[in-house]
């Protein structure tokens, strides 16, 4: 299966293998797979153990996406600090999580974040 992604990945040139730093020290805040987030003080960091980082990139997409919508919206999105082939350092915001607030929702508030998240 790690095959089959690298290829997908990278098709039949895949990059050497790339030594990843240190883990953030922390605590971890969400882990799933090979994902994990870790808070230390007002910035998270978002990084992976999979060999091939968060993508293909020398950077993660979704540090250049919110670099992007940050500058160019009115959108409230964290600060990025940092990034790099298997991590993303930004800007903790304190709140309640989606997942901890949907069990609360009226079902007409459900659909409208569905609605929203859709588009």
């Amino acid at each position: 299966m790690q095959k089959d992604r690298t290829q997908a990945l990278f098709g039949d040139s895949p990059p050497a293998p790339r030594q990843p730093a240190p883990y953030p020290e922390g605590e971890v805040i969400y882990e799933c797979f090979h994902r994990f987030v870790v808070r230390n003080g007002d910035r998270v960091t978002k990084y992976s153990t999979n060999p091939h980082g968060m993508g293909a990139g020398d950077h993660p997409n979704e540090a250049h996406v919110m670099r992007f919508v940050k500058a160019h919206t009115s959108i409230p999105v964290p600060e990025v600090f940092g990034s790099d082939w298997d991590r993303l350092t930004m800007e903790y915001i304190e709140g309640e999580t989606l997942k901890e607030a949907w069990p609360t929702l009226t079902p007409g508030q459900r659909s409208d974040i569905m609605a929203q998240l859709e588009g």
